[in-house]
């Protein structure tokens, strides 16, 4: 260090950080570097006063050790995360330590050159916007968390519906997890109330240039709308088919934006199922450093960040990146700037520190755990995917009408032609990227240019359930409403598990009982508390205090204005020594049902009140003793039914009720359902008719009783076993019905009878179709039959224009020996699991079926396929059979098949073509079995292996792939690996 040289301290907030700052900057001689070894502690007393001050012992030895350090050194600067935590920290050094020259910095990345380069250009005073703007965050939160869960915790147990004290404790609630508790609530109520729609639409297949492809109509046909929709098919059908429009176009689909901490715990849930609270524990992690080679190195930016902004030299060593290593086609070389990224920040969003090549992920993952590199991989991949081109989609549009112009038909080609940043990207599970399924259409189609359809045909689409929260739909919509901070967003789903009111299964949120009950109280007492509007309204307005543009007074103001209007709502004791509103009220209701006077001045006395009230009971119609508790009566409430007893947790709520009788289109009034609960609680079950059970389409009678749902942890309605005197019981346990009630229940059920039967009738047509198909199936292998092929191949051969046909004739290698080894039914078995690998073989061949010929023979007729895919799936499929083995009872059994191959050629005659293929397959066995042979054609055999060089592709006889040599071409192009 130089005489005159300054000296500097640098003070971070925790241990693993202060290593990686003294590695960093140990050869810079000037700087030294500490830390506080965590936060000091604020706590909102209230509104009015602010934040105050606690700092235990051991925080206070610490910042006495830091304040007297500080005054050594010319300045000081505070280099905490740049997050409003990170602020808030530093302001409380800048107090505590008192010294004339404190600055703020905050590097890009935890580089050396970073953090010098912050040191000497980067350094500022403390923001008080974002000061103020933490403050208010705190303070109201301390409002709800503390205020609106007291009001919680007394209204539950003033209504009975949770009396252990101890249980009592955990009743809490936060501004944020209020909103999202409310969003799990909500969307489990939508599927609860859901009752799906059936319809069919129209349909019509056309082949045109050698292409296949359908065309849909907009129109919806519901059950009752039968004879609308054969009309329809029935206009169609007569009409000529004109094309109306053919438009060429292509869409450009570009990369996902960059990671932030929302899109990275997106992203990680998806892709490797880590929770959002595991996925921020390793990004923090990689920050904060990893040993390589006996150095702390940062791998990452700084993950708590809602940023989408990457720098102009960020992007500039992105391009340099891409194109040394893909090439001009996959690098998009002008800066690609993604919604939402704000230019006027410095901070980033996630990305690697690096693009070195000591930084790529090949290199770095033998110090990295395999979590660790899964994040790193994911976090570097999204970077530079950001300015790779876009993948290339056909997206020509096709509109054909009737001629009569009655009737539309639209479809739109979804084909990949290039992939873009899909090169590297096609295996991430992107939510806002889903995928369609692939639609081709013909090259080439003329406006006014007439269409033969091959069918016209109506399929049926079950409306779709509305969605459950996955974690990672969660995430994305607390993202989308900015209903919360990016450092606060992991924690929110772990809060609500911890405090019991929501579970997670197979990375669903289900919202358990305790939940529900948090949710409708603040439904009803403190509904701002779940109204997203309401809830990114706030985060809006702690941007315009960090902006200056706002004070926090009006805000919190605004918070404690509603905090009041709940406490009068709700009927609050604000003092033990005030009148409970509550209590006023039910002396009230006492009084009028006893029909005597409130004693003088009980109004302002809460004591008299009380003992009012436990002199005089309040007469509540009930239904019955709890199944719970054994002692108190269940009495119905707006939301569901609840036990009398204070102590008692019983609850059933209205929703699991409807559920129960929706699914078994079942409709009852209100008092009808008393009757029901009634008859329940008095007899432990109630006998119920004109149930109908949608899977076997026929109505039944049933006993239904109260369950608890260990799973959910609530009460439901559920079947009582079925005993072998049920019929004789069954009058006994019926509800006494009224006259009108009877016949409300009569005419509800005899419509819904009507539905279902008219439902069935429509489903006629259906049924006789699936019978003919059972007609054309081999019953042991559910493959086609031969029956089946003869007629198939007649007509395909008979029709105008004929398809490009393809035939390969399998038979399976020595199958006498499994017969005569095993047993027949073993022989059964191989042949039905050779015929499911064939399915899985050509799945995603559009116009492909499987035949079987007979005994160990199979045939599969392919339809406007190129050689090359047809050989390459056929020895795919060769391949997959001889390395899986076949398990028959303690019999592990291999098989092997020869193929025989021909091609339809001009003049060719049926039974030509088959006898070309038959003879070929023969020619494979002869030649050693386990192959694949052409009858008369040339022959090329190519090996293909990932990453050879083009220099060492050779010739082989090797049985790997097998094309025809007119109809390959083989382009290879070698994509390195980061």
């Amino acid at each position: 260090m130089q005489p005159n040289e300054k000296k500097y301290l640098v003070i971070v907030e925790n241990q693993k950080k202060l290593m990686l700052y003294r590695d960093l900057l140990a050869p810079v001689s000037n700087v030294t570097c500490d830390s506080t070894y965590g936060y000091i502690v604020r706590i909102a007393d209230n509104a009015k006063s602010g934040l105050g001050w606690t700092v235990n012992e051991k925080m206070k030895t610490t910042l006495d050790a830091l304040k007297l350090k500080s005054t050594q050194y010319d300045e000081v600067f505070l280099a905490m995360d740049d997050i409003s935590n990170g602020e808030r920290l530093a302001w409380d050094i800048s107090e505590y330590i008192s010294h004339p020259k404190v600055f703020r910095i905050t590097p890009r990345e935890l580089t050396k050159e970073s953090i010098l380069q912050s040191i000497k250009n980067g350094a500022r005073k403390i923001d008080q916007n974002l000061i103020d703007s933490y403050i208010t965050r705190r303070i109201i939160e301390g409002i709800v968390s503390k205020n609106i869960s007291e009001m919680m915790r007394w209204w539950f147990k003033k209504e009975g519906l949770i009396t252990n004290e101890n249980d009592l404790k955990d009743v809490g609630i936060g501004r944020v997890s209020a909103l999202a508790l409310g969003l799990i609530v909500q969307a489990e109520e939508k599927i609860d109330t859901f009752i799906p729609e059936y319809y069919k639409r129209v349909a019509v297949d056309y082949f045109h240039n050698n292409t296949q492809f359908s065309v849909k109509n907009k129109l919806k046909f519901t059950k009752d709308k039968k004879e609308e929709l054969m009309a329809f098919m029935d206009k169609v059908k007569k009409e000529r088919h004109v094309v109306h429009k053919f438009e060429k176009q292509t869409k450009d689909i570009v990369p996902p934006p960059p990671l932030n901490a929302a899109q990275l715990q997106k992203s990680a849930i998806n892709q490797f199922q880590y929770s959002s609270k595991e996925t921020m524990k390793i990004a923090k992690e990689l920050y904060e450093g990893i040993e390589v080679d006996g150095r702390i190195i940062s791998l990452i930016t700084l993950p708590k960040t809602n940023s989408l902004f990457f720098s102009d030299e960020t992007i500039l060593q992105i391009i340099q990146l891409l194109q040394s290593t893909y090439g001009e086609p996959y690098t998009f070389s002008t800066k690609r700037v993604y919604k939402g990224a704000d230019k006027n920040t410095t901070q980033e969003a996630i990305r690697p520190v690096s693009f070195e090549k000591e930084f790529f992920p090949k290199h770095v993952r033998q110090f990295l755990t395999e979590e660790q590199f899964k994040i790193y991989e994911l976090i570097y991949q999204r970077t530079i995917a950001t300015q790779m081109t876009s993948a290339i989609y056909d997206q020509s549009e096709l509109v054909i009408f009737t001629e009569d112009g009655a009737a539309q038909f639209k479809e739109t080609a979804n084909k990949m032609i290039f992939d873009g940043w899909k090169f590297i990207g096609k295996h991430w599970c992107l939510d806002e990227f889903e995928e369609r399924e692939e639609v081709i259409l013909p090259d080439k189609l003329l406006p006014e240019e007439i269409l033969n359809p091959l069918e016209i045909r109506a399929y049926e689409i079950k409306e779709r359930s509305p969605w459950r929260y996955g974690e990672g739909r969660f995430i994305t919509t607390l993202e989308k409403y900015n209903i919360a901070d990016a450092s606060f967003i992991s924690e929110i789903q772990n809060f609500l598990e911890e405090k019991g009111t929501i579970k997670p299964i197979n990375g669903m949120l289900y919202p358990l009982e305790l939940g529900k009950k948090m949710y409708y109280f603040l439904q009803s007492f403190a509904p701002w508390l779940v109204d997203v509007d309401f809830g990114s309204k706030f985060e809006q307005d702690l941007k315009l205090i960090q902006a200056g543009e706002k004070s926090k007074s009006e805000v919190i103001d605004e918070y404690e204005n509603l905090k009041n209007e709940t406490i009068v709502k709700l009927g609050y004791k604000v003092n033990d020594a005030e009148t409970e509103k509550w209590m006023l009220d039910k002396a009230k209701r006492i009084a009028s049902q006893k029909r005597i006077a409130l004693p003088v001045g009980i109004e302002s006395n809460s004591e008299k009140l009380a003992e009012f009230i436990n002199q005089h009971k309040e007469t509540i119609p009930t239904l019955g003793k709890c199944p719970l508790c054994k002692e108190g009566e269940i009495y119905s409430m707006e939301h569901g039914y609840k036990c009398n007893v204070s102590t008692c947790s019983f609850m059933l709520w209205n929703t699991n009720v409807n559920r129960f009788f929706n699914n078994f289109k079942k409709k009852i009034s209100d008092e009808t359902m008393h009757k029901y609960i009634e008859i329940i609680l008095e007899k432990g079950k109630c006998f119920i008719d004109n149930l109908y059970n949608p899977k076997k389409e026929k109505f039944f009678e049933a006993f239904i009783t109260l369950k608890f749902n260990e799973q959910y942890q609530n009460w439901d309605i559920s079947f009582e076993s079925k005993s072998e005197n049920q019929n004789d019981q069954s009058k006994e346990f019926e509800p006494r019905l009224t006259d009108g009630e009877r016949e409300y229940a009569q005419e509800v059920n005899m419509h819904e009878e009507n539905m279902i039967l008219k439902a069935k009738l429509n489903d006629s047509e259906r049924e006789r179709r699936m019978i003919t198909d059972e007609a054309k199936k081999d019953p042991l292998t559910r493959a086609y039959n031969r029956r089946c092929f003869d007629a198939d191949i007649e007509s395909f051969y008979r029709a105008k224009p004929r398809s490009k046909m393809s035939l390969a004739f399998i038979d399976g290698d020595k199958f006498k020996n499994v017969n005569d080894t095993y047993g027949h039914q073993a022989g059964d078995t191989v042949l039905q699991s050779i015929v499911n690998l064939l399915h899985d073989g050509i799945r995603d061949l559009r116009r492909t079926r499987v035949y079987r010929y007979g005994g160990e023979e199979f045939l599969i007729l392919f339809l406007d396929e190129e050689r090359k895919t047809i050989l390459e799936k056929l020895n795919n499929i060769r391949q997959n059979i001889e390395k899986t083995p076949i398990i028959h009872e303690q019999h592990t059994i291999n098989i092997t098949i020869s193929i025989g191959v021909s091609f339809l050629v001009f003049n060719d005659t049926i039974k030509a073509f088959i006898e070309r293929a038959d003879k070929a397959v023969y020619s494979a066995k002869e030649h050693g079995r386990n192959r694949i042979e052409i009858e008369h054609a040339n022959v090329t055999v190519v090996e293909y292996k990932e990453e050879i060089p083009e220099e060492k592709i050779v010739q082989t006889t090797a049985t790997e792939v097998f094309a025809s040599a007119e109809d390959i071409e083989i382009s290879k192009i070698s994509m390195p690996v980061l």
